[in-house]
């Protein structure tokens, strides 16, 4: 998780350096990292600047081995 938020956190500081001061960003993620991206968002954009996150549920999704399907990604706006 650390090497996967540590390569998302430079590709997101570049997006933060080429937008433009009116512009938006959605991060789709799922349930697993989107917690520790929303930090990751936060020290980059300001924790002010954070809209809202999106939950969406798909509808194909699939049982896991506890019974409960992982059917749910969040998009950071």
């Amino acid at each position: 998780m650390l090497a996967y938020l540590s390569y998302l956190a430079e590709r997101i500081a570049v997006i933060r350096r080429i937008l433009e001061p009116t512009g938006s960003i959605y991060l789709h993620c799922d349930s697993t990292a989107s917690h520790y991206l929303k930090v990751v968002m936060d020290d980059i954009f300001g924790a002010v600047n954070f809209r809202g996150d999106i939950v969406w549920r798909r509808t194909s999704a699939h049982s896991d081995a506890n019974g409960y399907g992982s059917n749910m990604d969040n998009i950071l706006y």
